[in-house]
């Protein structure tokens, strides 16, 4: 493998801009990955802006949060998830999510669509969250968030929405979902 870029958000309630571009040479693609972490209990996020050309792979992982403004800010290597719930990955409007997908905690969130190449179903199970909108933000933002999978809420599995003003037709947050809704959580689960 290549070289490893980490970001440590560590700093307490601090959100941090990363609007390079990731590449090799004259823009070509580099085997380089991305590791973003944090500790002490969340508040922080990466904002990445650009169109990225690693093949790596990123992880978001401890309390991290990623922010993607661009449908290739996470190159075109495979993505892990594996925050707490203080920590995810959100995808702004405009952006699809379509490299592979590992996630085993956290949140995901957003306004985007989640379209991973290797997944036909997401499941939020425990330690697992969906946030249509922005949950990292104070207050919290209502939004319309995409699945392009199926999705199953299991046990300990989590949808957490914002209601803001019901007067508007984007007062209110909306989990969209191309595929099937199953839901598998029985009742104390």
């Amino acid at each position: 493998g290549g070289a490893v870029l980490t970001f440590d958000l560590s700093n307490p309630d601090a959100s941090f801009e990363f609007g390079g571009v990731i590449s090799g040479v004259g823009g070509a693609p580099v085997d380089s990955s991305l590791i973003v972490t944090a500790s002490g209990g969340g508040g922080n996020s990466l904002n990445l802006s650009s169109s990225n050309n690693y093949t790596g792979g990123t992880t978001i992982a401890n309390d991290g949060a990623v922010v993607v403004g661009n449908s290739h800010a996470l190159g075109s290597g495979p993505v892990t998830v594996n925050t707490s719930l203080n920590g995810g990955l959100l995808l702004n409007s405009g952006v699809v999510l379509t490299n592979a997908l590992t996630y085993n905690g956290g949140v995901l969130a957003g306004f985007g669509v989640f379209a991973p190449a290797n997944l036909t179903n997401v499941t939020f199970d425990a330690g697992k969250a969906v946030v249509p909108g922005v949950p990292f933000a104070s207050p919290n933002a209502a939004g319309t968030l995409t699945f392009a999978t199926n999705v199953t809420f299991a046990n300990g599995g989590a949808y957490a929405w914002t209601l803001q003003d019901t007067a508007r037709p984007d007062g209110w947050s909306l989990l969209a979902i191309s595929g099937d809704l199953s839901i598998t959580a029985t009742s104390g689960g």
